[in-house]
């Protein structure tokens, strides 16, 4: 709904419209499903001349659903199908990140995107861009009155 002013893009092909009204009516299949952001994409790329940045956070929340509620078995082909095309077959897409709790393995819904950089949070390369640095602790500690409390907190 969010995109929906898309549609109105001489950008977009009847064909397109179509696909849109079908994932605006929920009338749309399965395959539909499995390529919405990847269509979203291309539109994106139509209107605005630019790739897009594809941020999914928490992407393992509906496996985890799906794995509690037994039907593993259905949302495993699908969300292979949906990352295939929305991460690795995407020519509309600059950068994609997926966030998550659950440890990436690079079998089952994974085997078909390549270039995959897990960084967990205890990875250095990032540490200087996440969080807070000793300073800023500290910092924050003195400024809530809590400064007696620095040897207390562990860096």
């Amino acid at each position: 709904m969010k995109f929906s002013y898309l549609k109105d893009s001489e950008k977009l092909t009847d064909t397109d419209r179509a696909f849109f009204n079908r994932m605006l009516s929920e009338q749309g299949r399965d395959s539909d499903a499995t390529s919405s952001l990847y269509q979203l994409s291309s539109f994106l790329n139509r209107y605005y001349g630019k790739k897009v940045i594809i941020l999914l956070d928490e992407y393992d929340t509906p496996m985890q659903e799906a794995y509690a509620d037994d039907y593993w078995e259905k949302i495993v082909p699908f969300t292979r199908s949906l990352f295939n095309s929305t991460f690795k077959n995407n020519p509309y897409m600059e950068r994609g990140m997926m966030t998550g709790i659950t440890t990436i393995s690079k079998e089952s819904i994974f085997s078909d995107l390549n270039n995959l950089k897990v960084i967990t949070t205890t990875s250095e390369e990032y540490a200087d861009a996440f969080g807070f640095t000793e300073q800023e602790v500290f910092q924050a500690l003195d400024e809530f009155h809590m400064a007696g409390e620095r040897e207390t907190v562990k860096l």
